[in-house]
């Protein structure tokens, strides 16, 4: 009886505001936004009088709104395979290019799984790989098909997809692949599968971390008389594991009697420099150069002789070879740097600004190359190029310190939307969907649009924004990063978009409470580095939640009673609550604060790599701030410390006009 009563009114609201939302779209009438919420509201009531007829005679009228209605009513639909199949071959015959056909089938394929037809789940999931356009819908696909064999026990089947997955999509990532593949792990068995197949395993178990399944899987394979070239990758798959294990034992008795291959060329060198023998090294990676000039080892090798040159401390071979891998490698920024680096420390003036010089031609070096330039020379023309050209990094943010504030953000509209004609109808249906938030099916149409216009500002901007409106934050992230400028000037609304304040009460908040009171824009700079606002991240270290914090680090900061958790539980379920999160990780950042009596740069060291390696390279590494930065010997923590830096002066300017960071020179 309810539903009756909620009807009447939903139209004459309808009537009265053209779907809730004042004028109607253009493309779409008010008629036609009135049907679709009659339809929609009888699909959640008891009352459904014809709907099913209604929304085919919808279809075949050609109604815009029909396909979505489609989709409404699959979505309901409860236990009727043969009905599903005609509902997607009716938009098969009058939708053929609405972007719903594929959504349509994934979920018969999802609402089959889950009323135990396997049978025709697998049916569903393969026409949704079928229909499948963009390679977001590819994976969801395959992600789909991949739950199906789990959740059936099929795990070698399940695993083989995952590996295909992993290989053929740059969406499926390290730890999600790991993630998904852990819990199969147990119930895989290598006997029914052939060399190669087991080959092909162990190399993925391999690339993922899981060094004892990757043994497993290869011992099978020992006392095996296997035919080239197999006998090579299994070979090589052994040396591979056992320098992941650090077995240095077993690596050296694999190599033993062995031909000098190329393969074996390079594990010796590589074996002979773990242990230290550097000189040993050197001749080996020496014959591998010199016989294998076109070596897949050639970059790796360069790189380690210079290392063993190093650790020699012959600072000329050292940089004789980074000079030959630069000109093997001109486009490899970071063998160029580590050059300049090397001539810097020798004081080698003008070989260190030729150096640079080649670097700054590399797009994304440039403005580290302009700002060493000045370092090395004391010119602040470069510093002023670097504000000119306006490309928002670590170094920028120097250049604003030593010549004064400079903002990298312009205040600007986004540009109107630019789509053709044939375009319209889905822009209208997207705004539509978008007011009644409906938001799965608003995200299909603004998707269809910008996989129409990629490039198109406005589009990027929904996407974010509406992601963001799902909670769906490094998704909204991931999309507002494409609206950034490579070079000039940022719009604020792209600087808004790709910096945004998720979470901002709470942190604001529990900001004043610590001891010392924190800079909210640090701390949003610290979760945009650490989590992009995803409160369910996992690191592969284990770190969990907005801030990444350790279980031993939280479980830590809770016993020193700097926290007061509202709930009582495990320390891993408190790190996945975002407010719990917060706290604790807020109250470490205070506490490496006070540590380090003030020192923002060892506090994101000592939070990113741990306070005793920061407290190390305090007394270690050169005492100027720059170099300090450059010669922290972890890739990771150097780039995180310049990032979280970067976040912070771009929060504080775009919410408050002003840099965080005072002038220096």
């Amino acid at each position: 009886m309810k539903a009756k009563v909620l009807i009447l009114p939903l139209l004459l609201l309808g009537l009265l505001f053209g779907g809730g939302r004042g004028k109607s779209e253009p493309g779409l009438s008010v008629p036609e936004r009135l049907h679709f919420l009659f339809i929609e509201t009888l699909l959640r009531s008891p009352i459904r009088l014809s709907v099913r007829e209604n929304i085919v005679q919808s279809l075949k009228r050609g109604c815009p709104l029909s396909d979505h209605l489609v989709l409404l009513f699959l979505e309901r639909l409860e236990g009727n395979p043969r009905e599903r199949w005609f509902f997607l071959r009716l938009l098969e015959e009058f939708a053929p290019t609405s972007p719903v056909r594929f959504p349509a089938a994934l979920v018969c394929a999802q609402k089959s799984r889950k009323e135990g037809k396997i049978g025709e789940a697998f049916a569903f999931a393969l026409e949704a790989l079928r229909l499948a356009e963009a390679e977001e819908e590819k994976l969801t696909a395959f992600q789909e098909l991949f739950t199906l064999l789990e959740e059936e026990h099929h795990h070698l089947e399940a695993a083989f997809l995952l590996q295909k997955m992993y290989r053929d999509f740059r969406d499926q990532t390290f730890l999600e692949t790991r993630r998904a593949l852990e819990p199969l792990l147990s119930g895989l068995s290598p006997d029914p599968l052939t060399v190669s197949a087991r080959l092909l395993f162990a190399e993925f178990f391999l690339s993922l971390g899981f060094l004892q399944d990757a043994e497993r899987f290869l011992n099978t394979l020992k006392e095996k008389t296997l035919p080239p070239p197999l006998d090579d990758t299994f070979w090589l798959l052994q040396a591979r594991l056992f320098l992941r294990k650090g077995d240095l034992k077993a690596l050296e008795k694999l190599l033993e009697g062995r031909k000098d291959t190329e393969d074996v060329l390079f594990f010796r060198g590589v074996l002979a420099q773990r242990k230290g023998m550097h000189r040993e090294a050197i001749r080996f990676f020496d014959r591998l150069l010199g016989e294998y000039p076109k070596s897949k080892y050639l970059l790796t090798a360069l790189q380690n002789l210079a290392t063993s040159y190093s650790a020699l401390k012959d600072d000329e071979q050292r940089i004789a070879t980074l000079r030959r891998a630069t000109m093997l490698f001109p486009q490899n920024g970071a063998l160029l740097f580590n050059l300049f680096w090397a001539l810097y420390q020798k004081k080698d003036k003008d070989g260190a600004l030729e150096v640079l010089g080649r670097l700054a031609a590399l797009s994304e070096w440039r403005n580290q190359a302009l700002f060493w330039k000045f370092k090395v020379t004391g010119d602040t023309a470069p510093l002023a190029a670097i504000l000119a050209e306006s490309r928002l990094d670590y170094y920028y943010v120097r250049a604003t310190e030593i010549l004064g504030f400079s903002s990298p953000f312009v205040e600007q509209s986004p540009p109107p939307l630019g789509l053709s004609r044939d375009l319209e109808m889905h822009w209208a249906k997207y705004r539509f969907f978008s007011s009644l938030r409906l938001f799965n099916h608003a995200e299909i149409e603004l998707l269809f649009l910008l996989r129409k216009n990629p490039q198109d500002t406005l589009l990027l901007l929904e996407c974010a924004g509406l992601f963001a409106q799902r909670g769906m934050y490094r998704k909204s992230l991931r999309f507002a990063f494409r609206l950034l400028p490579e070079r000039g000037h940022i719009p604020d609304f792209a600087g808004k978009s790709y910096y945004p304040r998720f979470f901002f009460k709470d942190i604001e908040e529990l900001a004043q409470q610590q001891n010392p009171p924190l800079d909210p824009y640090l701390v949003l700079a610290l979760v945009h580095a650490e989590s992009a606002f995803d409160p369910q991240a996992v690191s592969l270290a284990g770190a969990l939640g907005l801030t990444q914090v350790l279980p031993s680090t939280g479980a830590w900061v809770v016993e020193k009673g700097w926290v007061n958790p509202r709930k009582d539980g495990d320390i891993t379920a408190l790190l996945l609550e975002p407010r719990e999160n917060l706290a604790i990780g807020m109250a470490y950042l205070a506490y490496l604060l006070r540590k380090f009596e003030g020192d923002l740069l060892l506090a994101l060291c000592g939070y990113n790599a741990g306070p005793g390696r920061a407290e190390r390279w305090k007394e270690e590494l050169p005492q100027d701030r720059d170099a300090f930065i450059e010669s922290i010997p972890f890739a990771e923590t150097r780039n995180y410390v310049k990032k979280v830096l970067t976040n912070y002066f771009a929060y504080s300017v775009l919410y408050r006009g002003v840099s965080p960071f005072p002038g220096t020179s």
